[in-house]
């Protein structure tokens, strides 16, 4: 596997298909955390609580705030507000600490969960009720339950009264349906009964087809952008971008678009060969900057440096 060394950082990035993680400061999150080789994350019922406890900690620990949740036998939904922290921190002391705990009740061996885990940002006014439908839904569909109220191991019973679990946030998603909560309970009640007979898949929904990192619409999309470039600016790499811009003729418009044509590849790669030669940016910096991978700016840097030219990269 070919390797591309970023001195800015200091270690190699592994040239794979993936773009980094998106993180948005008050970003709404749809995670799957899945067993590895699907094994059993619960083995037994106490399991479960244990989990359970272990999302609130990372959540009181990272500032997050959790909106549902669902644990089936190989997988975990959440649905979660992130802070100033990024999920991938969420996420790791949760998987360490559960993993350190199940093994002192249920021994294993290799690794719990698979190595990377599915972080979806969501356009919490298009999809909230929606998924939150999917998610207390999940068992239903799998064929665990013929109706959710049965099913323990999920925030579906904490949307219908107005006691809930005290690290659970529940009154925006019923807020969206009425004010009051008791009438917002009933809403949410009718809401889910007019979908049991056809539960939604939640992994079915559609994300934006220009960054699978997202669902959205493309609006919802150009606000992301307009976030990331907000709160990650780097005053240096946008006056060396800018430089480039009008030697090139070309527009960050377009640098940031998924236009591959000759023109904006090697203007790409000479923006990332220039930065990191100047110690400008980070290949995520830069990566995050352009909206392209990590591994595609890469690509890019390696080729300009190479040939002083590049062909096209894959975003």
């Amino acid at each position: 596997m070919e390797a591309f060394r970023d001195d800015a950082l200091g270690w190699e990035f592994a040239l794979m298909a993936r773009l980094p993680r998106l993180h948005i400061p008050g970003g709404w999150y749809y995670l799957t955390l899945r067993g590895h080789g699907d094994r059993n994350l619960f083995p037994r019922p106490q399991q479960r609580w244990a989990f359970e406890q272990t999302i609130a900690e990372a959540a009181a620990q990272t500032g997050m705030h959790v909106h549902a949740f669902c644990l089936m036998d190989t997988y975990a939904r959440v649905l979660i507000e992130v802070a100033q922290i990024p999920i991938r921190v969420f996420m790791q002391i949760v998987g360490s600490r559960y993993a350190l705990a199940l093994r002192t009740t249920a021994p294993f061996s290799g690794r719990l969960f698979r190595e990377r885990h599915d972080a979806l940002l969501i356009d919490v006014d298009r999809y909230l009720l929606d998924l939150l439908c999917a998610i207390h839904l999940e068992p239903v569909r799998v064929g665990a339950v013929l109706q959710p109220l049965e099913y323990t191991w999920s925030s579906h019973r904490d949307y219908l009264s107005a006691d809930s679990r005290p690290w659970l946030c529940t009154s925006f998603g019923l807020s969206l349906m009425h004010e009051q909560r008791t009438l917002a309970c009933d809403a949410y009640r009718r809401l889910i009964a007019s979908r049991t007979h056809n539960p939604p898949d939640p992994d079915a929904f559609e994300r934006n087809p220009r960054d699978s990192r997202v669902l959205g619409d493309d609006t919802f999309l150009s606000a992301v952008a307009l976030s990331l470039a907000q709160s990650t600016r780097n005053p240096a790499l946008e006056q060396l971008t800018e430089e480039i811009c009008r030697t090139r003729r070309v527009t960050l418009e377009a640098l940031r678009s998924p236009c591959q044509s000759r023109t904006l590849c090697v203007a790409r790669g000479l923006i990332a060969a220039r930065a990191l030669q100047l110690r400008t940016a980070s290949l995520t910096e830069i990566a995050r900057y352009l909206n392209r991978s990590v591994s595609a700016m890469a690509r890019s840097a390696q080729r300009h440096n190479r040939d002083g030219s590049e062909q096209c990269a894959p975003h």
